[in-house]
């Protein structure tokens, strides 16, 4: 069923998620006693992953850069030449280094070696069968037969992204799709950050998706493009597209964005309904669970993520999707 931030968040970064709830033996999704792990640091770049066991804090202060390396282009600090503070900050240093073809060269690098087939083979010997691809909203942005590109925040200019094409994004799917392993969509992001911490893409800059409607206009855009992706995928595709979050812990730590925050969400949900829900059910294909990430960081109690769901949710929503 639909769910709030402890089901999202129990897929890790560096464990083996255990999970209840989802679907029962041989639904969709993640239950009965089936494994999932967290593909961090492939389509979606926290620099302490790349730290070079230099740093080791999720959370890095404004004035520190804890990105050291970017594999395998640039494998050691040495290489790389620079440090770097968020994925947007590397993008953008790496531009000014070395220009966009060599940028998207080395991204692109990075994300087709992230996954080999012995990697796919150790998933399915550890008895892993969904996996959690977090993504940046670069992912869904440009036009749906554009190559990789270079792209500029739009409230940042200082930040920027690397988008993946369709073909890219099509292949990833289809290397876990033919091992059998499910995938959840986890977009982590939005243009001008829309969380504090480094993973919003935009640190060291103040996050400020929240403070712009046209952003949230954009933002909403972006996740319309990713069901559309979803609605275009051939059927075994589709099939192995297990889930969604709309958007990763949006305003953690943002307060004062709270009702602003709910109110997109409320409105992508119902994005979610007609784009995706409905035309599956339709079609009678299953519908993708949608996993609605909210935390207490935002300002949210347990009884507040209850009642938005229920508010935004039928009964037979949440039980089914």
């Amino acid at each position: 069923s639909a769910s709030s931030a402890p089901s999202v968040s129990a897929l890790g970064s560096s464990e083996v998620a255990k999970l209840g709830g989802g679907g029962g033996e041989g639904e969709q999704g993640l239950g009965g006693g089936e494994m999932g792990v967290s593909l961090n640091g492939w389509l979606h770049l926290e620099e302490w992953f790349f730290s070079s066991d230099a740093y080791s804090l999720v959370d890095s202060p404004s004035d520190v850069a804890q990105g050291t390396v970017f594999p395998p282009v640039f494998p050691t600090p040495d290489a790389l030449g620079f440090q770097w503070a968020s994925e947007g900050d590397l993008i953008h240093q790496l531009q000014q280094h070395y220009g966009d073809d060599a940028t998207i060269a080395a991204v692109k690098a990075h994300r087709d070696a992230y996954l080999s087939q012995v990697d796919v083979d150790k998933l399915k010997a550890l008895g892993l069968s969904h996996v959690r691809l977090p993504v940046t909203w670069a992912c869904f942005f440009g036009a749906a037969d554009a190559a990789e590109a270079v792209v500029t925040d739009p409230a940042h200019p200082n930040i920027k992204q690397v988008t993946v094409s369709r073909a890219s994004l099509n292949g990833y799917i289809a290397t876990l799709a033919a091992a059998g392993i499910d995938v959840l969509i986890d977009v982590h992001n939005m243009p001008g950050g829309s969380s504090q911490g480094t993973y919003n893409g935009v640190f060291p800059n103040a996050p400020v998706f929240w403070d712009d409607p046209t952003l949230m206009a954009v933002g909403r855009e972006i996740v319309r493009k990713m069901m559309h992706w979803y609605g275009l995928l051939p059927l075994d595709l589709k099939r192995a597209i297990s889930g969604f979050t709309l958007l990763n812990e949006p305003a953690h730590l943002m307060k004062e964005k709270k009702q602003t925050m709910l109110q997109w969400m409320g409105e992508a949900i119902s994005d979610y309904r007609t784009l995706v829900a409905l035309p599956n059910a339709a079609a009678g294909v299953a519908v993708p669970l949608l996993y609605v990430n909210l935390i207490e960081t935002c300002g949210m109690t347990a009884y507040d993520m209850a009642a938005f769901m229920k508010e935004h949710l039928s009964p037979a929503e949440l039980a089914d999707w």
